[in-house]
């Protein structure tokens, strides 16, 4: 049973299969292009054919065999050579991703869980939008929460948000208990700074500890938590852009910062990825 679920790990297979294929790569290169490089560069100290065929010197079956074909044909070696090196062209358009949904075979029950989750709308990653407020000023002074309000309809226009929890829809909660139902968003946007300051007041008053989770008790820091589908790496980073320009809206002195352990993961696998292909490039060159 531990021997199935670990050979349908598709990413240790994968890694398994890659790393044979460099593996053979540079036993290819040392047994090709780097007696071409000898022949090519130092030639006094290669033997030359002639001293290989009349016995003169005694050396291996590498060299009795295959440095004279070698010697004979390294312009056609270099050039193979030369031309895979047009390889770094492409590196530019290489595009790397992480799907931890498909690190298993598609038929694993942690795989299809996914797809269920998904299909019954629930979110299964919460990213964590964290808005800082300068000095002096609060998430209700002047005009920014109805900035708020309106950064919040804007993020809810992205077809991957499921859930937006903020401390807006507290706000909103506290109004309805203390003011009677009514059409109560609308109403709250056009509350004063002073109405929205006695709204909190009434909910940390109440015992309401849920306003905690949103802000710092300074009101001029808090975070809204997108709940969302799975998404890979680059889609995060995508996502990421796309907060950062719903954030247009807000005044320009309020500070947005999007964070969450998947987006942790997602900046880390593109800083990873670049450094390998960084990599990539340099040992090919040299």
């Amino acid at each position: 049973r531990y021997w199935r679920d670990w050979s349908s790990d598709v990413c240790s297979s994968d890694l398994g299969v890659f790393g044979a294929l460099g593996i053979f790569l540079a036993w290819f290169i040392t047994m090709t292009l780097v007696p071409i490089m000898l022949v090519m560069f130092w030639p006094n100290k290669i033997l030359s054919g002639n001293e290989i065929s009349d016995g003169s010197k005694k050396v291996g079956l590498y060299s009795q065999k295959l440095l004279p074909v070698i010697a004979k044909l390294k312009w056609v070696w270099m050039g193979v050579a030369f031309i895979s090196l047009f390889a770094l062209l492409g590196i530019p358009k290489l595009k790397v991703d992480t799907d931890y949904t498909k690190f298993f075979g598609r038929h694993m029950h942690v795989t299809r869980s996914y797809e269920y989750i998904k299909n019954a709308r629930f979110g299964q990653n919460p990213v964590s939008i964290v808005l800082n407020y300068p000095k002096g000023k609060t998430l209700y002074s002047d005009e920014n929460f109805s900035k708020l309000l309106q950064f919040e309809r804007e993020l809810k226009k992205d077809t991957n948000i499921i859930k937006l929890l903020s401390v807006s829809d507290l706000i909103d909660r506290i109004d309805i208990a203390f003011n009677g139902k009514s059409n109560s968003l609308s109403r709250i946007s056009k509350y004063s700074e002073n109405q929205i300051s006695q709204l909190f007041m009434l909910g940390e008053m109440s015992n309401n500890d849920d306003i905690s989770n949103f802000t710092n008790d300074e009101k001029n820091s808090l975070q809204i938590i997108a709940m969302t589908h799975y998404m890979s790496s680059r889609e995060l980073i995508l996502f990421k852009n796309r907060i950062y320009q719903a954030g247009k809206v807000l005044p320009s002195d309020i500070q947005v910062d999007v964070t969450g352990t998947t987006v942790l993961w997602a900046n880390m696998d593109k800083q990873i990825s670049g450094t390998q292909m960084e990599s990539i490039f340099i040992i090919t060159l040299i």
